[in-house]
């Protein structure tokens, strides 16, 4: 009977259990946005006092349903954003627009954040 002993276990070192602990992420999301066609995401880190445009990555792929007779193609994650929840949200027509935004915001004139959320209920005509 071989015994197989680990002792690898005890010759890591500080900076390996780091590595290791930092690889460790939490996602959690945050919120559902609806979009403005023609405006541009853009977010306001406080900590270090500067209006930053993030990369929103898209999904590369589509779902096919069957509905009512026909194949649809739907979308089920459109747009994705990994940010820091600490950050302040916004969209402005381009970099000029946000930093006149921010403007009015610091003097106490508006509301940065201009998202808006989506209605659970749908739109009501009547």
């Amino acid at each position: 009977m071989d015994l197989i002993i680990d002792n690898k276990k005890d010759h890591i070192s500080k900076t390996e259990t780091e590595l290791v602990q930092r690889k460790k992420h939490e996602y959690k999301i945050f919120g559902t946005f609806l979009r403005t066609k023609g405006l541009h995401l853009f977010y306001y880190d406080i900590i270090n006092n500067k209006i930053v445009k993030p990369n929103i990555k898209y999904s590369d792929t589509i779902h096919i349903r069957y509905r009512e007779g026909q194949f649809v193609a739907v979308d089920f994650e459109k747009e994705k954003l990994f940010t820091n929840s600490m950050f302040i949200h916004f969209e402005a027509l381009n970099m000029r627009t946000a930093k006149i935004r921010l403007k009015k915001f610091k003097e106490g004139k508006i509301d940065l954040c201009n998202l808006k959320i989506p209605n659970p209920e749908g739109i009501k005509f009547f």
